[in-house]
């Protein structure tokens, strides 16, 4: 876990090099121990020499790695957020933050917004029917509960994936004094 989080990262120690060499580290660390002697000083020949590790070669970590092993482990991102890179998208579909279409209290007026999708939660209705619960997060204080219908779902099935950055266009309800955005269409944004 301390790995993955990147609590080594300053030492020089890549995230996945480590992981992939772990049982390697473990065991040289057992023999370290078990060989620790009190040092009585240097001999006639010089200081003893300290065995040394060496990792095996792994591919390095990608960023969707750490960023996900972050949010797992420590609850958010340490070394970068994934909408970073997106900033620019924000700015040319004219979307605005969750924070920003929380203050809409209009259920007709339409808005839009770019984000993470950090939960989705399926479930049936009594119809039988399939629906969404989609919470998507950005910068904002708070993420916002983006409900689906059957009719988008059917045409959005896809978009719908944790950790995936979306584009959501839709409207707002109140019902129960929590804002909810009412999905009208939606699609998944690449870097």
């Amino acid at each position: 876990s301390l790995t993955k989080a990147g609590a080594f990262d300053s030492m020089g120690v890549e995230r996945n090099q480590a992981l992939q060499n772990m049982d390697d580290i473990l065991k040289f660390a057992t023999s370290m121990r078990k060989n620790a002697q009190p040092q009585r000083g240097s001999s006639l020949f010089g200081a003893p020499s300290t065995p040394t590790l060496k990792l095996k070669p792994a591919p390095p970590t990608t960023n969707d790695m750490k960023l996900g092993w972050e949010k797992e482990l420590l609850g958010f991102y340490l070394s970068d957020h994934p909408l970073n890179s997106y900033t620019d998208k924000m700015k040319e579909n004219g979307t605005k933050t969750i924070d920003e279409i929380r203050l809409i209290k209009s259920a007709t007026f339409p808005c839009k917004t770019i984000g993470l999708v950090s939960k989705v939660h399926k479930i049936v209705t009594k119809a039988g029917q399939p629906m969404m619960f989609v919470t998507i997060e950005d910068f904002s204080q708070k993420p916002i509960e983006v409900i689906v219908f059957n009719s988008i779902l059917n045409k959005t099935a896809s978009v719908w994936e944790e950790n995936k950055v979306i584009l959501v266009e839709g409207r707002m309800s109140w019902r129960d004094d929590e804002p909810k955005m009412i999905c009208d269409n939606a699609r998944r944004l690449e870097a």
